[in-house]
């Protein structure tokens, strides 16, 4: 008899009991193969499962045509959509429909660790070089109610709450919620998700007030990802949720922190990776190289990190800045892994202002650290378009968003990564201001290095916001 258990994704359940899949609570054909076939892609959606697995499991003891398996998963997309199952060429199908909640079904007691899937129990095993970010974040979360974990596009953000939901369940005995804010899915909002993940009937009259009556007596750990892309609905929401609900408490996941009152934050770098060529055993010890040769070696077998290639894939992993997503990808699938980061920083770009896209663009010319004189003597322009203060204020808006860092100092510099350089380097092109750009950072290079009249504290009330100082 199977668990009574229901796997909810997105607008999508898929009650395992019943037998039955609900899209917005409604009923959607679908026969008993193509059923189970979902079953066990959601059941091992960390991993690709092959075709012959499928066959194993949806039609045990029988000889069916191979070409079976195909016909469900065409069934599946027509209902869940085409992105909702992914085909990896040679090796079989990936549930990718979307972060997977296991829940009770509806009219059962709850199970152990409810509101966490088994794969995100299992997710992040293998995190490497993220062990002490897991245990600091998970300290920060015993301690505080609202804590946000930063970073720049591809850092691993996601993976690491979702690692951390395996050691932090046991703290929340009515359960977890995860709600992702990416760009496709912001109609998806905070409280229609906590009500249908918790179970809780929305009261027509009222709906909010309905939820937050119910919520003060709920343990209940939030997760929130993609934050930047609804910044200020998140804000509200939980500046309510937390007045309201006294037992919720939030890990916001994105890529700039909310500036909430005892926010704390946890912001991620990069995977380290050799300064310098070092000999295969050394390398290994270096988490972006070890990840690197770990998914290579999924992809092949045969593959061993030896001499012949470890100074190339350092150089490959340093040229992607240590970004798990982009080594995962490279080393899975050698081709995409530039293009699955650029499109990551494209999606960070377009919820970008205008002003932010500019400066982006124009600091692309400095080729390393960039100090704040020389910033504002490029970045200004001619046109008028970003003057002094303009610059400053979009300096911090890319510091707050991650897509730039700063390295403290007086007066401090700051830092483009050199895939984010590269992005940035691509949209100074395509705006026809790549020659007018070069021009002023060669004129900012002859100027003498001295304390600029402005400068930024990094040490300010939001991390890092522009402080002006008299010279």
């Amino acid at each position: 008899m199977q668990q009574a258990t229901c796997h909810a994704f997105d607008n999508v359940e898929l009650r395992a009991g019943e037998r039955r899949l609900l899209i917005d609570g409604k009923p959607q054909p679908l026969g008993a193969r193509a059923f189970d076939v979902l079953m066990t892609l959601v059941a091992q959606r960390d991993r690709v499962v092959s075709k012959d697995e499928l066959l194993d499991a949806v039609w045990p003891n029988l000889v069916v045509e191979q070409n079976n398996v195909a016909v469900q998963i065409a069934s599946l997309r027509k209902v869940l959509g085409a992105a909702a199952i992914t085909t990896i060429a040679g090796r079989g199908y990936k549930f990718s429909g979307g972060m997977v909640r296991t829940v009770p079904a509806p009219g059962h007691a709850a199970a152990p660790s409810p509101g966490v899937a088994p794969a995100v129990r299992d997710a992040g095993k293998a995190l490497l070089g993220r062990s002490a970010d897991v245990r600091r974040l998970a300290d920060l979360l015993s301690q505080h109610r609202v804590v946000a974990l930063t970073g720049t596009a591809g850092v691993g953000k996601t993976s690491l709450a979702q690692r951390l939901l395996c050691d932090v369940a046991h703290r929340y005995p009515q359960g977890t919620v995860w709600i992702d804010l990416t760009p496709n899915d912001i109609d998806a909002t905070i409280f229609r998700s906590l009500s249908r993940t918790l179970g809780i009937e929305p009261c027509k009259d009222d709906p909010l007030e309905n939820l937050l009556q119910a919520l003060p007596v709920r343990k209940v750990l939030v997760v929130i990802d993609a934050v930047e892309a609804a910044p200020d609905e998140v804000a509200r929401a939980v500046q309510l949720l937390l007045r309201r609900a006294p037992g919720l408490s939030f890990l916001l996941v994105g890529q700039m922190r909310l500036r909430l009152r005892d926010e704390q934050v946890l912001r991620l770098e990069g995977l380290p990776v050799p300064v310098n060529d070092v000999p295969p055993d050394q390398a290994l010890g270096f988490p972006a190289v070890a990840l690197y040769a770990a998914r290579a070696a999924l992809r092949d077998p045969a593959f061993v990190l030896d001499e012949h290639n470890v100074r190339p894939i350092i150089a490959l992993c340093r040229a992607l800045d240590g970004l798990p997503l982009a080594i995962d990808r490279a080393a899975s699938a050698p081709a995409e892994g530039p293009d699955v980061l650029q499109l990551a920083l494209q999606r960070s770009h377009d919820l970008l202002p205008e002003r932010e896209r500019a400066l982006l663009r124009r600091l692309s010319v400095f080729e390393h650290d960039m100090p704040l004189e020389r910033v504002l003597a490029v970045a200004a322009g001619d046109d008028g378009a970003l003057d002094t203060w303009a610059v400053l204020d979009a300096l911090t808006e890319l510091v707050d968003r991650s897509l730039l860092s700063v390295i403290p100092g007086e007066p401090p510099r700051y830092r483009l990564l050199a895939s984010t350089r590269r992005f940035a380097a691509a949209q100074l092109s395509a705006s026809g201001e790549f020659a007018a750009y070069q021009r002023r950072h060669r004129m900012a290079l002859a100027l003498p290095d001295r304390p600029s009249p402005m400068s930024v504290d990094p040490t300010s009330s939001t991390g890092h916001a522009p402080h002006l100082q008299s010279a």
